[in-house]
């Protein structure tokens, strides 16, 4: 796992997918310094300003690293010395991941504070304080909600080998987009529902549909369960990827 992760963050290094997925965690900075400018502040711009993230953002800066966790070694033929190592095959995905999750997070955190930051700019000492809590919540799920979605963009990127970014992308956009938005026990399936739960936004309401309403402590425990789910499927389907990917 050590050398795989090291190999791992010298690409990092290289490349610019990271700097892009810095300039991704900072972009609701932008909605709530909009909101600013119009004279909105306070918790509840904190929460508008949230919703890009756990709905969008969050998912999409790990797919956009981790998705490719395996086709990079196979599009780039190196699978061939990798597997010829006597590491476990798992290694390969356990020690990218850890990398990708590290990388990720001060720049989804440093966002939340600095988007907590100009929301409650205008907010008296009062308001300030007694949202800090709620900051904390949400850092909590910011915390929790990057490991679950790299683990989520390696397994859904170790499935579908041969356009791993592109599956990806699909996945955010139809389960923690589509689904997530409409009324009804589809929520549940997305990972931005529990998260959601966990940092205490609200939840709209529709009139005769039943929908679930997990705690905190249970919605942080079925987030952290699919994503290890989600990581034990990649570990398990890396061991054929490249006959799955010829074909």
């Amino acid at each position: 796992m050590r050398v795989y992760a090291e190999t791992a963050w010298r690409r990092l290094r290289r490349g610019r997918l990271l700097w892009g997925s810095a300039v991704v965690a900072v972009l609701p900075l932008l909605v709530a310094l909009i909101g600013v400018f119009h004279g909105r502040f306070g918790a509840g711009l904190f929460d508008e300003s949230l919703e890009i993230y756990l709905r969008l953002l969050l998912p999409l800066a790990p797919v956009l690293l981790a998705a490719q966790v395996v086709g990079e070694e196979i599009e780039a033929r190196t699978f061939t010395f990798l597997w010829a190592r006597p590491a476990p095959r798992a290694a390969l995905i356990l020690g990218k991941c850890v990398v990708y999750a590290l990388a990720l997070l001060p720049g989804f955190l440093i966002g939340t504070l600095l988007t907590f930051a100009v929301a409650m700019v205008r907010a008296d000492g009062a308001d300030v304080t007694a949202a800090l809590p709620h900051l904390a919540r949400v850092g909590v799920t910011v915390l929790i909600g990057v490991p679950v979605y790299t683990a989520l963009a390696a397994g859904v990127g170790t499935l579908v080998v041969r356009h791993p970014t592109l599956a990806g992308l699909l996945y955010v956009i139809v389960i923690e987009g589509l689904f997530a938005s409409i009324a009804g026990v589809l929520k549940a399936t997305a990972v931005s529902f529990y998260l959601r739960a966990l940092a205490g936004l609200q939840f709209s309401s529709t009139p005769g549909v039943w929908e679930p309403r997990p705690s905190p402590v249970a919605a942080a425990l079925v987030a952290l369960l699919l994503g290890a789910g989600w990581l034990f499927l990649a570990t398990w389907l890396v061991s054929d990827a490249e006959y799955r990917e010829a074909r």
